[in-house]
């Protein structure tokens, strides 16, 4: 065999025939690109030589240690897992990144380690699918490291198949994306922000435009009336009363938008404080005791006495104030007012709070997006200034909370507050 003659079988076979000792060994052969793992026994007959054909594990293993040797240098994170996703190697870019060692993930599924509360259960069982085919699949997911910092991810997953097509292994390429989510998330606030600015711009163009301009001209065309009129005449009298009410009508829009202007900056500087919201919910149900009493309404309350949420007691007050005596100022006249307040937690949601009574109620459809808008009014037979649930939304939006409305006309309302 010519060929063999200077290869590394020969050599392991005179050595073993010479040294009486077995060999094993592996060689590759130039000519052919095969390879071969061997065992060599000898014997006082000669030599047992037994091998087999390990071509495709040793290209296999030579493209694994080729991959290592480029994932070790690389920033970002690489793991390469069995058939079953079970991880077989990390780099150190993975540790570095999620924090666990080579010796915590080996032999596990990654997501058992990294899942996040929030991890999309959509996004993990399309990747599944896509794995459990064989395909390559991309895709970006909210993590924890191990110190419990929320990480983003720009995963890349590729198949390793063998010579014939069989699925061998994955490949998985981490890119930390934490620091650009973060900035998305900031931009996205930016043009939330950007928006109620210009909703509070269009409203404020209608308060000057309506409810500021109306009493001011009532104030100018009363003052030349008077300034031209007989002191002694009734009609100057009467002149004095429309005077002194278009001032104060005045006075009222201009402490609404005082108001409005007080919370739009305070949101920015809002310093959150632990409220006990049974506390708060008495103190404003106190507020309205004359108010419960001539009407003889009654208020239920289902908040444990321990319940607190993360927000301005301030604003918890002013939005239970508002929704309470809206409750009581639009009551039906058919039946005692009862509202009932309860509260809850909720993973999902956090806190919940929900006010509900059987007044008059309204048509919630045809409210439509006016009904937390400013100076919008849904019941023309009761005095008010269309003002209050403006206030509700504006400071829940403050502290980064949301409400919602449920209302048939003549059965009653439901609120339902939610706070982080």
């Amino acid at each position: 065999f010519p060929r063999i003659s200077p290869s590394k079988f020969r050599r392991q076979c005179e050595e073993a025939a010479k040294e009486g000792t077995a060999k094993h060994f592996e060689e590759r052969y130039a000519y052919s690109g095969r390879a071969y793992s061997y065992s060599v026994y000898p014997s006082e007959e000669g030599l047992s030589v037994f091998f087999t054909d390990i071509t495709e594990a040793l290209d296999t293993r030579e493209e694994l240690e080729k991959l290592s040797l480029v994932a070790s240098n690389t920033t970002n994170g690489v793991v390469i897992s069995n058939k079953d996703r079970r991880v077989e190697w990390i780099n150190e870019g993975f540790t570095k990144m999620t924090g666990y060692s080579s010796s915590e993930v080996l032999g596990k599924l990654p997501i058992e380690l990294l899942h996040h509360d929030q991890t999309s259960i959509e996004v993990l069982n399309s990747v599944r699918e896509q794995m459990a085919e064989g395909r390559p699949v991309a895709f970006e997911i909210l993590n924890r490291k191990k110190n419990g910092e929320d990480l983003w991810l720009a995963v890349e997953i590729n198949p390793i198949h063998g010579e014939h097509g069989e699925l061998q292994r994955f490949v998985t390429i981490q890119t930390d994306i934490t620091a650009l989510k973060k900035s998305e998330l900031s931009l996205s606030e930016l043009t939330k922000d950007l928006y109620r600015q210009n909703s509070d711009l269009h409203q404020f163009t209608y308060i000057v435009s309506h409810n500021l301009r109306a009493p001011l001209a009532n104030v100018l065309g009363l003052a030349r009336l008077l300034s031209v009129g007989d002191r002694g005449a009734a009609i100057y009298d009467e002149a004095i009363k429309n005077l002194k009410k278009s001032a104060e009508n005045l006075d009222v829009v201009v402490r609404d938008v005082n108001t409005i202007l007080s919370i739009r900056n305070s949101k920015l500087n809002l310093e959150k404080e632990r409220v006990n919201l049974a506390e708060v919910l008495q103190e404003a149900c106190n507020s309205l005791q004359e108010a419960l009493c001539k009407c003889g309404g009654n208020i239920s309350i289902g908040i444990a006495q321990d319940m607190c949420v993360s927000g301005s007691k301030a604003y918890l007050h002013s939005i239970f104030y508002n929704l309470l005596s809206n409750a009581v100022k639009y009551r039906s006249e058919e039946r005692v007012l009862q509202v009932e307040v309860n509260c809850y937690h909720c993973q999902e949601e956090g806190t919940v709070i929900t006010f509900k009574d059987n007044g008059s109620g309204f048509d919630i459809h045809k409210a439509g997006d006016n009904l937390f808008k400013l100076y919008k009014r849904f019941h023309s037979d009761k005095n008010g200034r269309g003002i209050g649930l403006y206030l509700v939304k504006t400071h829940l939006e403050a502290m980064e909370g949301r409400i919602e409305v449920d209302s048939q006309p003549n059965k009653g309302t439901r609120f339902s507050i939610y706070l982080k």
